[in-house]
């Protein structure tokens, strides 16, 4: 016999952030979604203002914002 249940949590589980976990598990977090929300926009800047689609052209936008979701979150201070 076999069946599927569904299990709705009322506990938050912590999201723990480490080198390995990748920048698109942190955005899809709402609470710690800022920070790399935050990492990204200083990126931004450091590139001189301009976004992805006006270095890379038309397209590059949405390659560069799927490309940022596997990318390692590394951050110095966090440890």
């Amino acid at each position: 016999m076999s069946d599927t249940i569904h299990v709705e949590s009322t506990v938050a589980i912590k999201t723990i952030i480490d080198s390995n976990t990748m920048l698109g598990d942190i955005l899809s977090d709402p609470q710690k979604a800022p920070l790399v929300q935050e990492l990204l926009q200083k990126m931004q800047e450091g590139l001189g203002g301009l976004g992805a689609a006006e270095i890379l052209g038309e397209g590059a936008g949405k390659m560069f914002a799927e490309m940022m979701k596997y990318i390692p979150y590394i951050c110095r201070s966090c440890t």
